[in-house]
């Protein structure tokens, strides 16, 4: 499984004497005490607010201190909701500030209550494109959950493969739709199943589309997202499909996430809201891939 590598992160004088963008000094816990952060805590939020992320090893090389200190510090920086854990390391929850285009890992609630109207417009165009009776990898995310609502609505005899229980979900009563549900871990709020027995379950199945989701594409094109066990998974989607769709919004362009997903050759079709820059356009095009604007 994808491990996830690290770029150090260094400490330099400018960094270490910035103040930390308006994090709160203190936080209110449930027993109303007030607890602030330790000096140390507070480089940890300022190496984190400098890329958006850290993972656990980089923190604990960028601050000289052991792995599980850092994990100490992240459990009790999460608890003080000033930072969201990811697998395998640490982000600043999307009510906090980070530099521009920062890759901040919304949490479920706050994904399925963000573009929900270009979310079913992209679900509809991506639908639009896969003809009855075909066989489908549907990612997890709420933009696949419009996506499999979308084919629900309107496809006779889809033949559907999912690791998510809210897009299979969409299928309920359906009579003329096949749906497997893979085996594994279910994990986090989207209902996303995870593990090696769902990554074997995806390599049983040939199917005609995988649509898949994204945490970011960055400038240069890399496809990027959080999560090694999601990431796995979606890398094996790629390998039994014939034609991939990436389904994402406008808000995935121009951001980074920490692990590479899979070569921008490898995607068919890139269905989105609105038309990212120039040059991530130049860049699609360049590998072959259909841009459509839904």
């Amino acid at each position: 499984m994808l491990g996830p590598a690290h770029a150090p992160l260094v400490i330099d004088p400018e960094q270490e004497n910035r103040t930390v963008p308006d994090f709160p000094s203190s936080a209110v816990l449930e027993s109303n005490t007030v607890e602030e952060p330790t000096a140390r805590q507070r480089r940890l939020l300022s190496l984190v607010a400098a890329q958006g992320f850290g993972t656990i090893e980089a923190l604990a090389e960028g601050l000289d201190i052991s792995s599980q200190t850092v994990r100490r510090d992240i459990n009790a920086l999460c608890d003080l909701g000033l930072l969201q854990r990811f697998h395998g390391g640490a982000s600043l929850p999307p009510d906090l500030p980070a530099r521009e285009n920062a890759p901040v890992r919304l949490g479920y609630g706050r994904k399925s209550t963000t573009k929900v109207a270009e979310k079913a417009r992209i679900g509809a165009a991506v639908a639009g494109f896969i003809p009855d009776g075909s066989s489908i990898f549907l990612d997890v995310g709420t933009t696949l959950e419009a996506v499999a609502e979308a084919v629900a609505r309107h496809h006779r005899g889809p033949r559907v493969v999912t690791c998510g229980l809210l897009a299979a979900s969409a299928f309920a009563g359906h009579d003329g739709a096949q749906v497997f549900v893979t085996g594994g871990m279910l994990r986090g709020a989207d209902g996303s199943i995870v593990g090696e027995s769902a990554i074997r379950a995806v390599e049983g199945f040939k199917v005609d589309y995988a649509v898949l989701g994204l945490s970011a594409i960055d400038a240069d094109g890399a496809l990027t997202d959080f999560d090694a066990d999601k990431v796995a998974l979606k890398q094996a989607a790629i390998r039994i499909a014939r034609k991939v769709i990436l389904a994402v919004d406008s808000s995935k362009f121009g951001r980074t996430a920490l692990l590479r997903v899979t070569p921008l050759s490898t995607i068919s079709i890139v269905v989105t809201d609105r038309s990212p820059d120039p040059e991530i356009q130049a860049l699609l095009e360049s590998e072959g891939v259909d841009l459509v604007i839904a």
